[in-house]
């Protein structure tokens, strides 16, 4: 989760990425989410719902995110 600023607007933004090296360059695995807000806690996931840009456009996105146990 970090901030980014386009204009004069910032806006919060959660990705997912995973690492591709010890260089800490990073491969995206989703498109950012902007504006993230939780809207569901549970016992083993989390609900995100935010807004996806695409070519201008913006698209409502949720994010279901569970803890897999190894």
């Amino acid at each position: 989760m970090h901030s980014v600023v386009r204009g004069s607007e910032t806006h919060t933004v959660v990705q997912l990425s995973r690492l591709i090296d010890r260089s800490s360059r990073a491969e995206q695995l989703l498109p950012p989410l902007f504006e993230p807000v939780l809207v569901t806690l549970g016992d083993n996931s989390i609900l995100l719902r935010g807004f996806e840009s695409s070519d201008g456009a913006a698209y409502v996105q949720e994010w279901r995110c569970e803890l897999a146990y190894r």
